[in-house]
């Protein structure tokens, strides 16, 4: 399987469309065309992780974390940055991340960290609405199915959880081909009347290049016929965190220790009532702390996040928000397992690992 077609499916998961602006996700340094044989996966790009994708062979690293997060004006192979690029160039491995897109996604970043502590009724923290647009096309009735598998394929027709979602009719259209046509079907000058298929299903905004390509490379017809336009119908498709119930009520003690437990973290850091008793809960994988006034209005029990800072903390106590900070590295790290299943969905024959080197800021404690 090359890079491209990873990429491709990467997108599919994660839409690169859901990157914030000022993130960096997407291919880091590589080549495309690549074949891909062996996968290593990392929240980041370490000395040691690379040193450990050049030992195994491994064509592609995928992080979670953008190399390249900020623009390189210069490679100075002196610096710490400047030799990793050079390692990784030299020894031809493809690096790629997903980030912010991977944050937000369905079944992302914190779906799988609210899976985990086996939170019900999982909804979304911050809710991110799509612009969405209908789009109609006309094609005879012989290249109807195809058209409609390949805008499946780009992930048109996408209504909640249904995919390949579309609506047929039939009819006949009337054209006369003027001069200087090529027509697919009828001759110059002539009216022709064509038996036709509408095909309607729905699309984001940001889609309509993807499915213009699509109708240029499969339509017959050299001008084919198809509408456009905006829906006011409102579908939230993605966001960040998640929020839902656990099974049973637990005091915060309890919710501390099991959280602990299942992200194998070295600490933890509780900020609030250890009694307290705990059902509904808040969760942003990573650095969360900017969310905590959001979190304050929607009257959750404890928020579970990382990178809480002493004035995130004061924060949060003046606003009634109990806090457990479970650490930025390890309520990420727990994606990568879904990342290697839903590889190993696409192609079982890539050999895909997890690395345990890729913590840059690890520390001791004492």
């Amino acid at each position: 399987m090359k890079v491209n077609d990873i990429i491709k499916a990467f997108n599919k998961l994660a839409p690169s469309h859901y990157v914030y602006k000022w993130d960096n996700s997407g291919l880091q340094i590589g080549d495309v065309q690549k074949e891909v044989k062996k996968m290593l996966l990392a929240l980041d790009i370490t000395d040691s992780v690379i040193d450990e994708a050049i030992k195994g062979n491994f064509d592609m690293i995928i992080t979670h974390h953008p190399f390249i997060f900020k623009p390189i004006k210069s490679i100075d192979m002196s610096t710490k940055k400047g030799t990793l690029i050079k390692k990784i160039i030299n020894n031809d491995i493809t690096i790629f991340s997903c980030h912010t897109n991977l944050d937000a996604c369905k079944g992302g970043v914190n779906d799988v960290l609210a899976k985990l502590l086996d939170i019900e009724d999982i909804q979304i923290l911050e809710e991110k609405q799509e612009k969405l647009m209908k789009f109609a096309v006309y094609v005879p009735s012989t290249h109807a199915d195809d058209l409609k598998d390949k805008l499946g394929e780009i992930g048109v027709g996408h209504i909640g959880n249904y995919s390949y979602c579309s609506f047929q009719s039939s009819g006949i259209g009337s054209f006369m081909p003027n001069e200087n046509t090529n027509p697919y079907i009828g001759v110059q000058n002539e009216l022709q009347q064509v038996e036709e298929i509408k095909i309607e299903t729905v699309m984001y905004k940001v889609d309509v290049p993807k499915v213009l390509d699509i109708i240029a490379r499969y339509h017959p017809y050299e001008e084919p016929a198809y509408d456009i336009y905006e829906l006011e119908n409102k579908y939230v498709s993605h966001g960040v965190g998640r929020i839902g119930e656990l099974p049973n009520i637990m005091t915060l003690e309890q919710v501390s220790h099991m959280l602990k437990d299942k992200l194998k973290s070295k600490s933890i850091r509780v900020y609030g009532d250890m009694n307290k008793p705990i059902r509904k809960v808040a969760v942003v994988g990573g650095s969360g702390a900017d969310f905590i006034p959001l979190v304050a209005k929607k009257d959750v029990d404890v928020y579970i996040t990382g990178d809480i800072s002493y004035h995130d903390a004061q924060l949060a106590n003046e606003l009634g928000v109990t806090v457990i900070d479970a650490e930025h590295y390890y309520t990420e790290k727990v994606v990568l397992s879904m990342i290697k299943e839903y590889i190993n969905s696409i192609d079982e024959k890539i050999i895909v690992s997890i690395s345990n080197d890729d913590n840059s800021a690890a520390y001791h404690l004492v």
